[in-house]
């Protein structure tokens, strides 16, 4: 069930922002979406969604690097402190040298990395269970492979309903973050044209259909 937050909540949402946002947005002529906000509205409302958005990235910043630090200092034997400082002068580094383009090149090559990780992780964790059967016979719960199962009721791994996940999670929490979040829209906008920034959600959907599998099996088959 934690492959909706892939399937449901970001592929239904990244079509949407390609096909009907990303044509809005260019309309408008706006290179982000605080822009749009005070093209629409006024500087004060620009204003009370960049404080949002510097808190909302200061948390997030935050437990990205803690849960790097912690990987740095099981496999590294490194203090939290001096990873965590580490990775925010690198990350400042090629920002400020960079710009928007460096951040975009190193989240593609990001991508390729996560995932040429995750792959073999995904196969040699299946073999050492005995494949997909064997996997389900370890963890011994059927409706653990199924994504709907029990969702008529909250007897079911995410103590949720089918109408909470397909409303709540598939419709205000996804488009509400694809639609109009920061990073996300201004990395479309950033395209050579308006073409080319409908294509970028679009493409990058494909390989999240990928990620409802290569995130959760590695964890599933250890």
């Amino acid at each position: 069930m934690q492959a909706h937050y892939y399937w449901i909540g970001a592929i239904p949402a990244m079509v949407f922002v390609a096909l009907f946002m990303i044509p809005f947005y260019y309309a408008s002529r706006v290179h982000s979406v605080p822009g749009f906000l005070k093209l629409r509205y006024n500087e004060a409302t620009r204003g009370f969604n960049a404080i949002l958005f510097a808190f909302f990235m200061i948390l997030l910043s935050g437990i990205n690097m803690y849960a790097m630090a912690i990987v740095f200092q099981l496999l590294l034997g490194w203090s939290l402190t001096a990873s965590i400082f580490l990775s925010a002068g690198i990350v400042l580094g090629y920002v400020v040298l960079g710009g928007l383009s460096s951040s975009i090149y190193n989240e593609v090559l990001q991508f390729f990395l996560i995932t040429l990780g995750l792959l073999p992780l995904v196969i040699f964790g299946l073999i050492d269970v005995g494949g997909l059967s064997g996997l389900q016979e370890s963890i011994g719960k059927a409706d653990f492979f199924h994504a709907w199962a029990n969702t008529g009721s909250t007897d079911n791994p995410m103590a949720v309903q089918w109408f909470a996940i397909v409303f709540g999670l598939g419709f205000v929490q996804s488009f509400g973050y694809w639609c109009t979040d920061f990073l996300v829209v201004q990395r479309a906008l950033a395209a050579e044209d308006g073409a080319a920034a409908q294509r970028t959600p679009l493409i990058a959907a494909f390989p999240k259909l990928m990620y409802g599998i290569l995130a959760i099996f590695p964890a599933s088959s250890s």
